[in-house]
């Protein structure tokens, strides 16, 4: 290049450059929309939150469970959700998810050295599809006559074991 005479350290229209070396911090967090934020069943929805700490270039690609998902909103911002509907052949494993590196970029270029395939608040989604099986019931009443019968008044009592846990009935 050509040596200046002087170093240049304003200009004439008050206008400034920052130079930013810095990759962008982004982190995410994944739940679904069951009763239990950490399970997911066919028909569910899975929520991926991303945020950064300043302002990306453009959205990011993102994948849940090995599926493309949709960015919200499809520009420029510093935070983003993509979702994702389960279905019955989704993988029975906690829900993986994939943000490439290339689309975290900052508006002066500048991204992670990896992708971001894992939460920064520990936050996971574990997919099930599996019926659990019910065995070893019983039943019985307090009658002091016959605990075979119940009347008014009686307390019946209903025991079993599930294949899994189960939430409490």
């Amino acid at each position: 290049g050509n040596v200046g005479l002087e170093a240049i350290n304003s200009t004439n229209d008050l206008s400034s450059v920052i130079i930013d070396k810095t990759a962008p911090v982004v982190t995410a967090s994944i739940s679904s929309n069951n009763t239990i934020n950490t399970l997911a069943k066919e028909g569910d929805i899975v929520t991926l939150n991303i945020a950064s700490n300043e302002l990306l270039h453009a959205a990011p690609t993102i994948t849940i469970d090995g599926n493309p998902a949709t960015p919200n909103p499809t520009t420029a911002s510093a935070n983003y959700t993509a979702t994702r509907t389960m279905v019955a052949g989704d993988g029975q494993t906690v829900i993986p998810f994939l943000v490439t590196k290339e689309t975290l970029i900052d508006r002066a270029g500048n991204g992670p050295s990896e992708d971001l395939t894992s939460t920064n608040d520990a936050s996971s989604v574990t997919f099930d599809t599996t019926i659990p099986t019910i065995t070893g019931l019983t039943i019985g009443s307090n009658n002091t006559l016959d605990p075979t019968l119940a009347k008014p008044g009686d307390v019946v009592t209903i025991e079993f074991f599930t294949s899994e846990k189960v939430q409490e009935p």
